[in-house]
């Protein structure tokens, strides 16, 4: 049952820290949820002062949310101590590696994006070509498999 509380919790601090920077990108302060739906778009944009309050009560919840999780998992004896010590000595190490999944998980999910960069350099050239996104997903695969090594290699 604490499993399925702390779990519920750590997601929903993620959802908080997406929800801020959702605010701070778009200026639209409602739900994540309520701009998927029908209704019609809130006149205008909140004054800066006013999205960067909101999105900093968002974040914050989450980030204070995610640490409660990480404490109550060391206070049971989840994560051992000595776990966590290793993680934050090697964090720099892992940054370009995760950075690797991340990339190769974004070309492989919407290469539109990757292939949106060679749009820019050559205006000419199709991003709904079939082919191009095979091998924008092919790209994305293969660095998405270097990262993985990387990983297992720096774990």
């Amino acid at each position: 049952m604490a499993g399925l509380l702390l779990s519920y919790t750590a997601v929903m601090g993620c959802v908080f820290i997406v929800q801020g920077i959702c605010i701070l990108k778009t200026g639209d302060i409602r739900g994540i949820v309520a701009r998927l739906g029908a209704r019609p778009k809130t006149p205008g944009k909140p004054k800066v002062a006013i999205r960067v309050g909101c999105a900093a009560i968002y974040i914050g919840g989450g980030v204070a949310l995610n640490t409660l999780v990480i404490v109550a998992l060391l206070k049971m004896r989840i994560i051992p101590p000595m776990v966590l010590r290793s993680i934050i000595t090697s964090w720099p190490h892992l940054l370009g590696p995760l950075s690797l999944v991340l990339v190769g998980t974004w070309a492989l999910i919407q290469p539109s994006g990757l292939l949106g960069w060679a749009k820019q350099a050559h205006p000419d050239f199709d991003v709904d070509d079939p082919f191009s996104r095979g091998i924008a997903r092919a790209i994305g695969a293969g660095v998405l498999a270097i990262g993985l090594i990387a990983l297992v290699a720096f774990a």
